[in-house]
């Protein structure tokens, strides 16, 4: 490797991998409980394995019964697995063990009658760039564009060799100031129909990626050269998948979820979890914060950091770092202080500014928290915290 140059890897998953099926059930399970009890407060965690669905967690909520096993076994089968490949919505079991929220944590989030309290103790962290009309880090915006392309393929497009089970990754070599100079090597592992050979696998997904890396924009498009490397398949055929082959859990993607390898992340996983955990919610503030500072060209980068503690509404930390990147006259510890006029980070301000009570999670969990990406095969329009609102007012602020 020249010394001029290092490599840097992120990672992305598709709907049908089984930590995203836990996921989307979780998730959909929180939309259920909020589509009828906006105030509902959910924490549920599900597990899968062969023939298996477990979903367990907390609910305090005015929803009196929700059919937890019909939810489950349609995402699976909107998901895609049947007992063609493997794992049968209609056969498998599904297991219910959601209880009832802890009352004491209850009280200490709803404080006189209101979400003034933080859910969970915990450290968030939102982030953006500039390298990418998505204001997210170019690997990972890789990443997640190839995973969307390819699931837009499979569900809309009819490309009937492709099964719901993938996996990509994109290393990217970079400049010693972080830019990057172009993608060293793709991998792509994707569940196929059995009936093809390996040669005739190869060939699609490689036709797949070619037209995906067509139609992305030409910042992007250009990192790929002719000295790129690509893995697909790297360990041959792959038709059996998902769950029929591997465990899944809720929360084991969080590095996918939030900034691949750009960025720390919290402790806590989004999915299954209502916005009065700021886990969730003020990640996406955090990310909220990030966009719309980059975006107003305070900094080329930022990272955001977040503290609560549990019952409490103000945050405990706030602390903002451009990483070298400032175009403005301000230490960081200033601009700190001057954005925290604009933005508020009460777990209330939060959910309300950003409207988080609408059941708006399930699409989350399979295409990503992060960025919009043009091959995502949903309605965005709901990701409020990837919204640029405040960026005039940011300008404002630090271009007098």
């Amino acid at each position: 490797m020249s010394k001029e140059s290092y490599l840097w890897t992120s990672e992305c998953v598709g709907a049908g991998h089984p930590d995203k099926v836990a996921d989307q059930i979780s998730d959909a399970v929180l939309d259920a409980y909020l589509a009828e009890d906006k105030n509902s407060k959910v924490a549920c965690e599900t597990m899968i394995a062969p023939g298996l669905i477990v979903v367990a967690g907390e609910v305090n909520s005015k929803m009196r019964h929700l059919d937890v096993e019909r939810l489950a076994k349609d995402v699976v089968s909107d998901i895609g697995y049947s007992s063609r490949n493997g794992f049968d919505a209609d056969s498998c079991r599904v297991i219910n063990a959601i209880g009832s929220q802890s009352n004491q944590i209850n009280n200490a989030v709803e404080s006189d009658g209101s979400d003034s309290g933080a859910g969970d103790q915990g450290m968030m962290f939102g982030y953006a760039t500039n390298e990418t009309d998505s204001f997210m880090p170019t690997s990972i915006e890789l990443s997640r564009q190839i995973t969307n392309f390819f699931e837009l393929s499979r569900t809309n497009e009819g490309v009937t060799m492709l099964e719901p089970d993938f996996k990509t990754q994109v290393t990217l070599r970079c400049a010693n100031d972080g830019s990057p100079l172009s993608v060293d090597a793709v991998v792509i592992s994707s569940q196929h129909k059995s009936g093809y050979q390996l040669i005739e696998v190869r060939e699609m997904l490689r036709s797949l990626l070619r037209n995906c890396v067509a139609g992305m924009p030409n910042k992007l498009s250009k990192l790929f050269t002719d000295d790129t490397r690509y893995l697909l398949n790297p360990s041959g055929l792959w038709t059996l998948g998902g769950p029929a082959a591997d465990t899944g859990l809720t929360g084991r993607k969080i590095v996918v979820d939030n900034y691949g390898s750009d960025c720390q992340i919290g402790g806590g996983a989004f999915s299954g979890k209502d916005p009065s955990k700021v886990d969730r919610s003020a990640a996406y503030a955090a990310r909220y914060i990030a966009k719309n500072v980059v975006a107003s060209g305070v900094s080329d980068k930022i990272k955001i950091q977040l503290s609560y503690a549990i019952g409490v509404s103000e945050a405990v930390s706030f602390r903002v770092d451009t990483m070298g990147t400032s175009n403005v006259d301000y230490t960081d510890s200033e601009i700190e202080n001057m954005i925290s006029e604009v933005f508020r980070t009460t777990p209330a301000n939060i959910i309300d500014k950003l409207q988080l009570r609408n059941p708006v999670y399930r699409t989350t969990a399979a295409s990503g928290h992060f960025g919009v990406s043009p091959y995502r095969h949903d309605n965005i329009s709901y990701y409020t915290w990837e919204e640029l609102s405040e960026v005039e007012e940011l300008k404002k602020m630090f271009f007098k």
